[in-house]
């Protein structure tokens, strides 16, 4: 359970960083950033890989706080966080398959239980 929790925390942080951008964009901070003499191509990608693509199709905080639950729950509930994929139904063991949390969740253990 604990590599479920960490995975689902890392997802969390992840998508919920975004709110930095829009917050950024609301006060102005990311107009200022993009006139600095840095490569700009280094700017996109670090805010990219930062925050990811939700912050930049979403208009307001709101909106993003409701999306990246919208897409986090199920995701979780979906994934091999809580229960192994072998004693899932056929239909659900296809989705966690594809799910990326489930790999996530995987290799934390895989560090948990190696580690020791």
């Amino acid at each position: 359970m604990a590599p479920g929790i960490l995975a689902q925390s890392m997802m969390f942080i992840s998508i919920f960083y975004g709110l930095s951008i829009i917050w950024d964009k609301d006060q102005g901070i990311l107009q200022k950033l993009i006139a600095l003499p840095v490569p700009r191509a280094a700017f996109v990608t670090g805010k990219a890989f930062g925050a990811g693509v939700l912050a930049a199709i979403v208009k307001n905080r709101e909106r993003f706080m409701g999306i990246g639950q919208v897409i986090t729950m199920p995701l979780f509930f979906a994934s091999n966080a809580i229960y192994p994929i072998q004693i899932m139904p056929h239909w659900l063991q296809i989705v966690a398959r594809i799910n990326p949390l489930s790999y996530r969740v995987e290799l934390l253990r895989g560090y948990l239980i190696n580690a020791v």
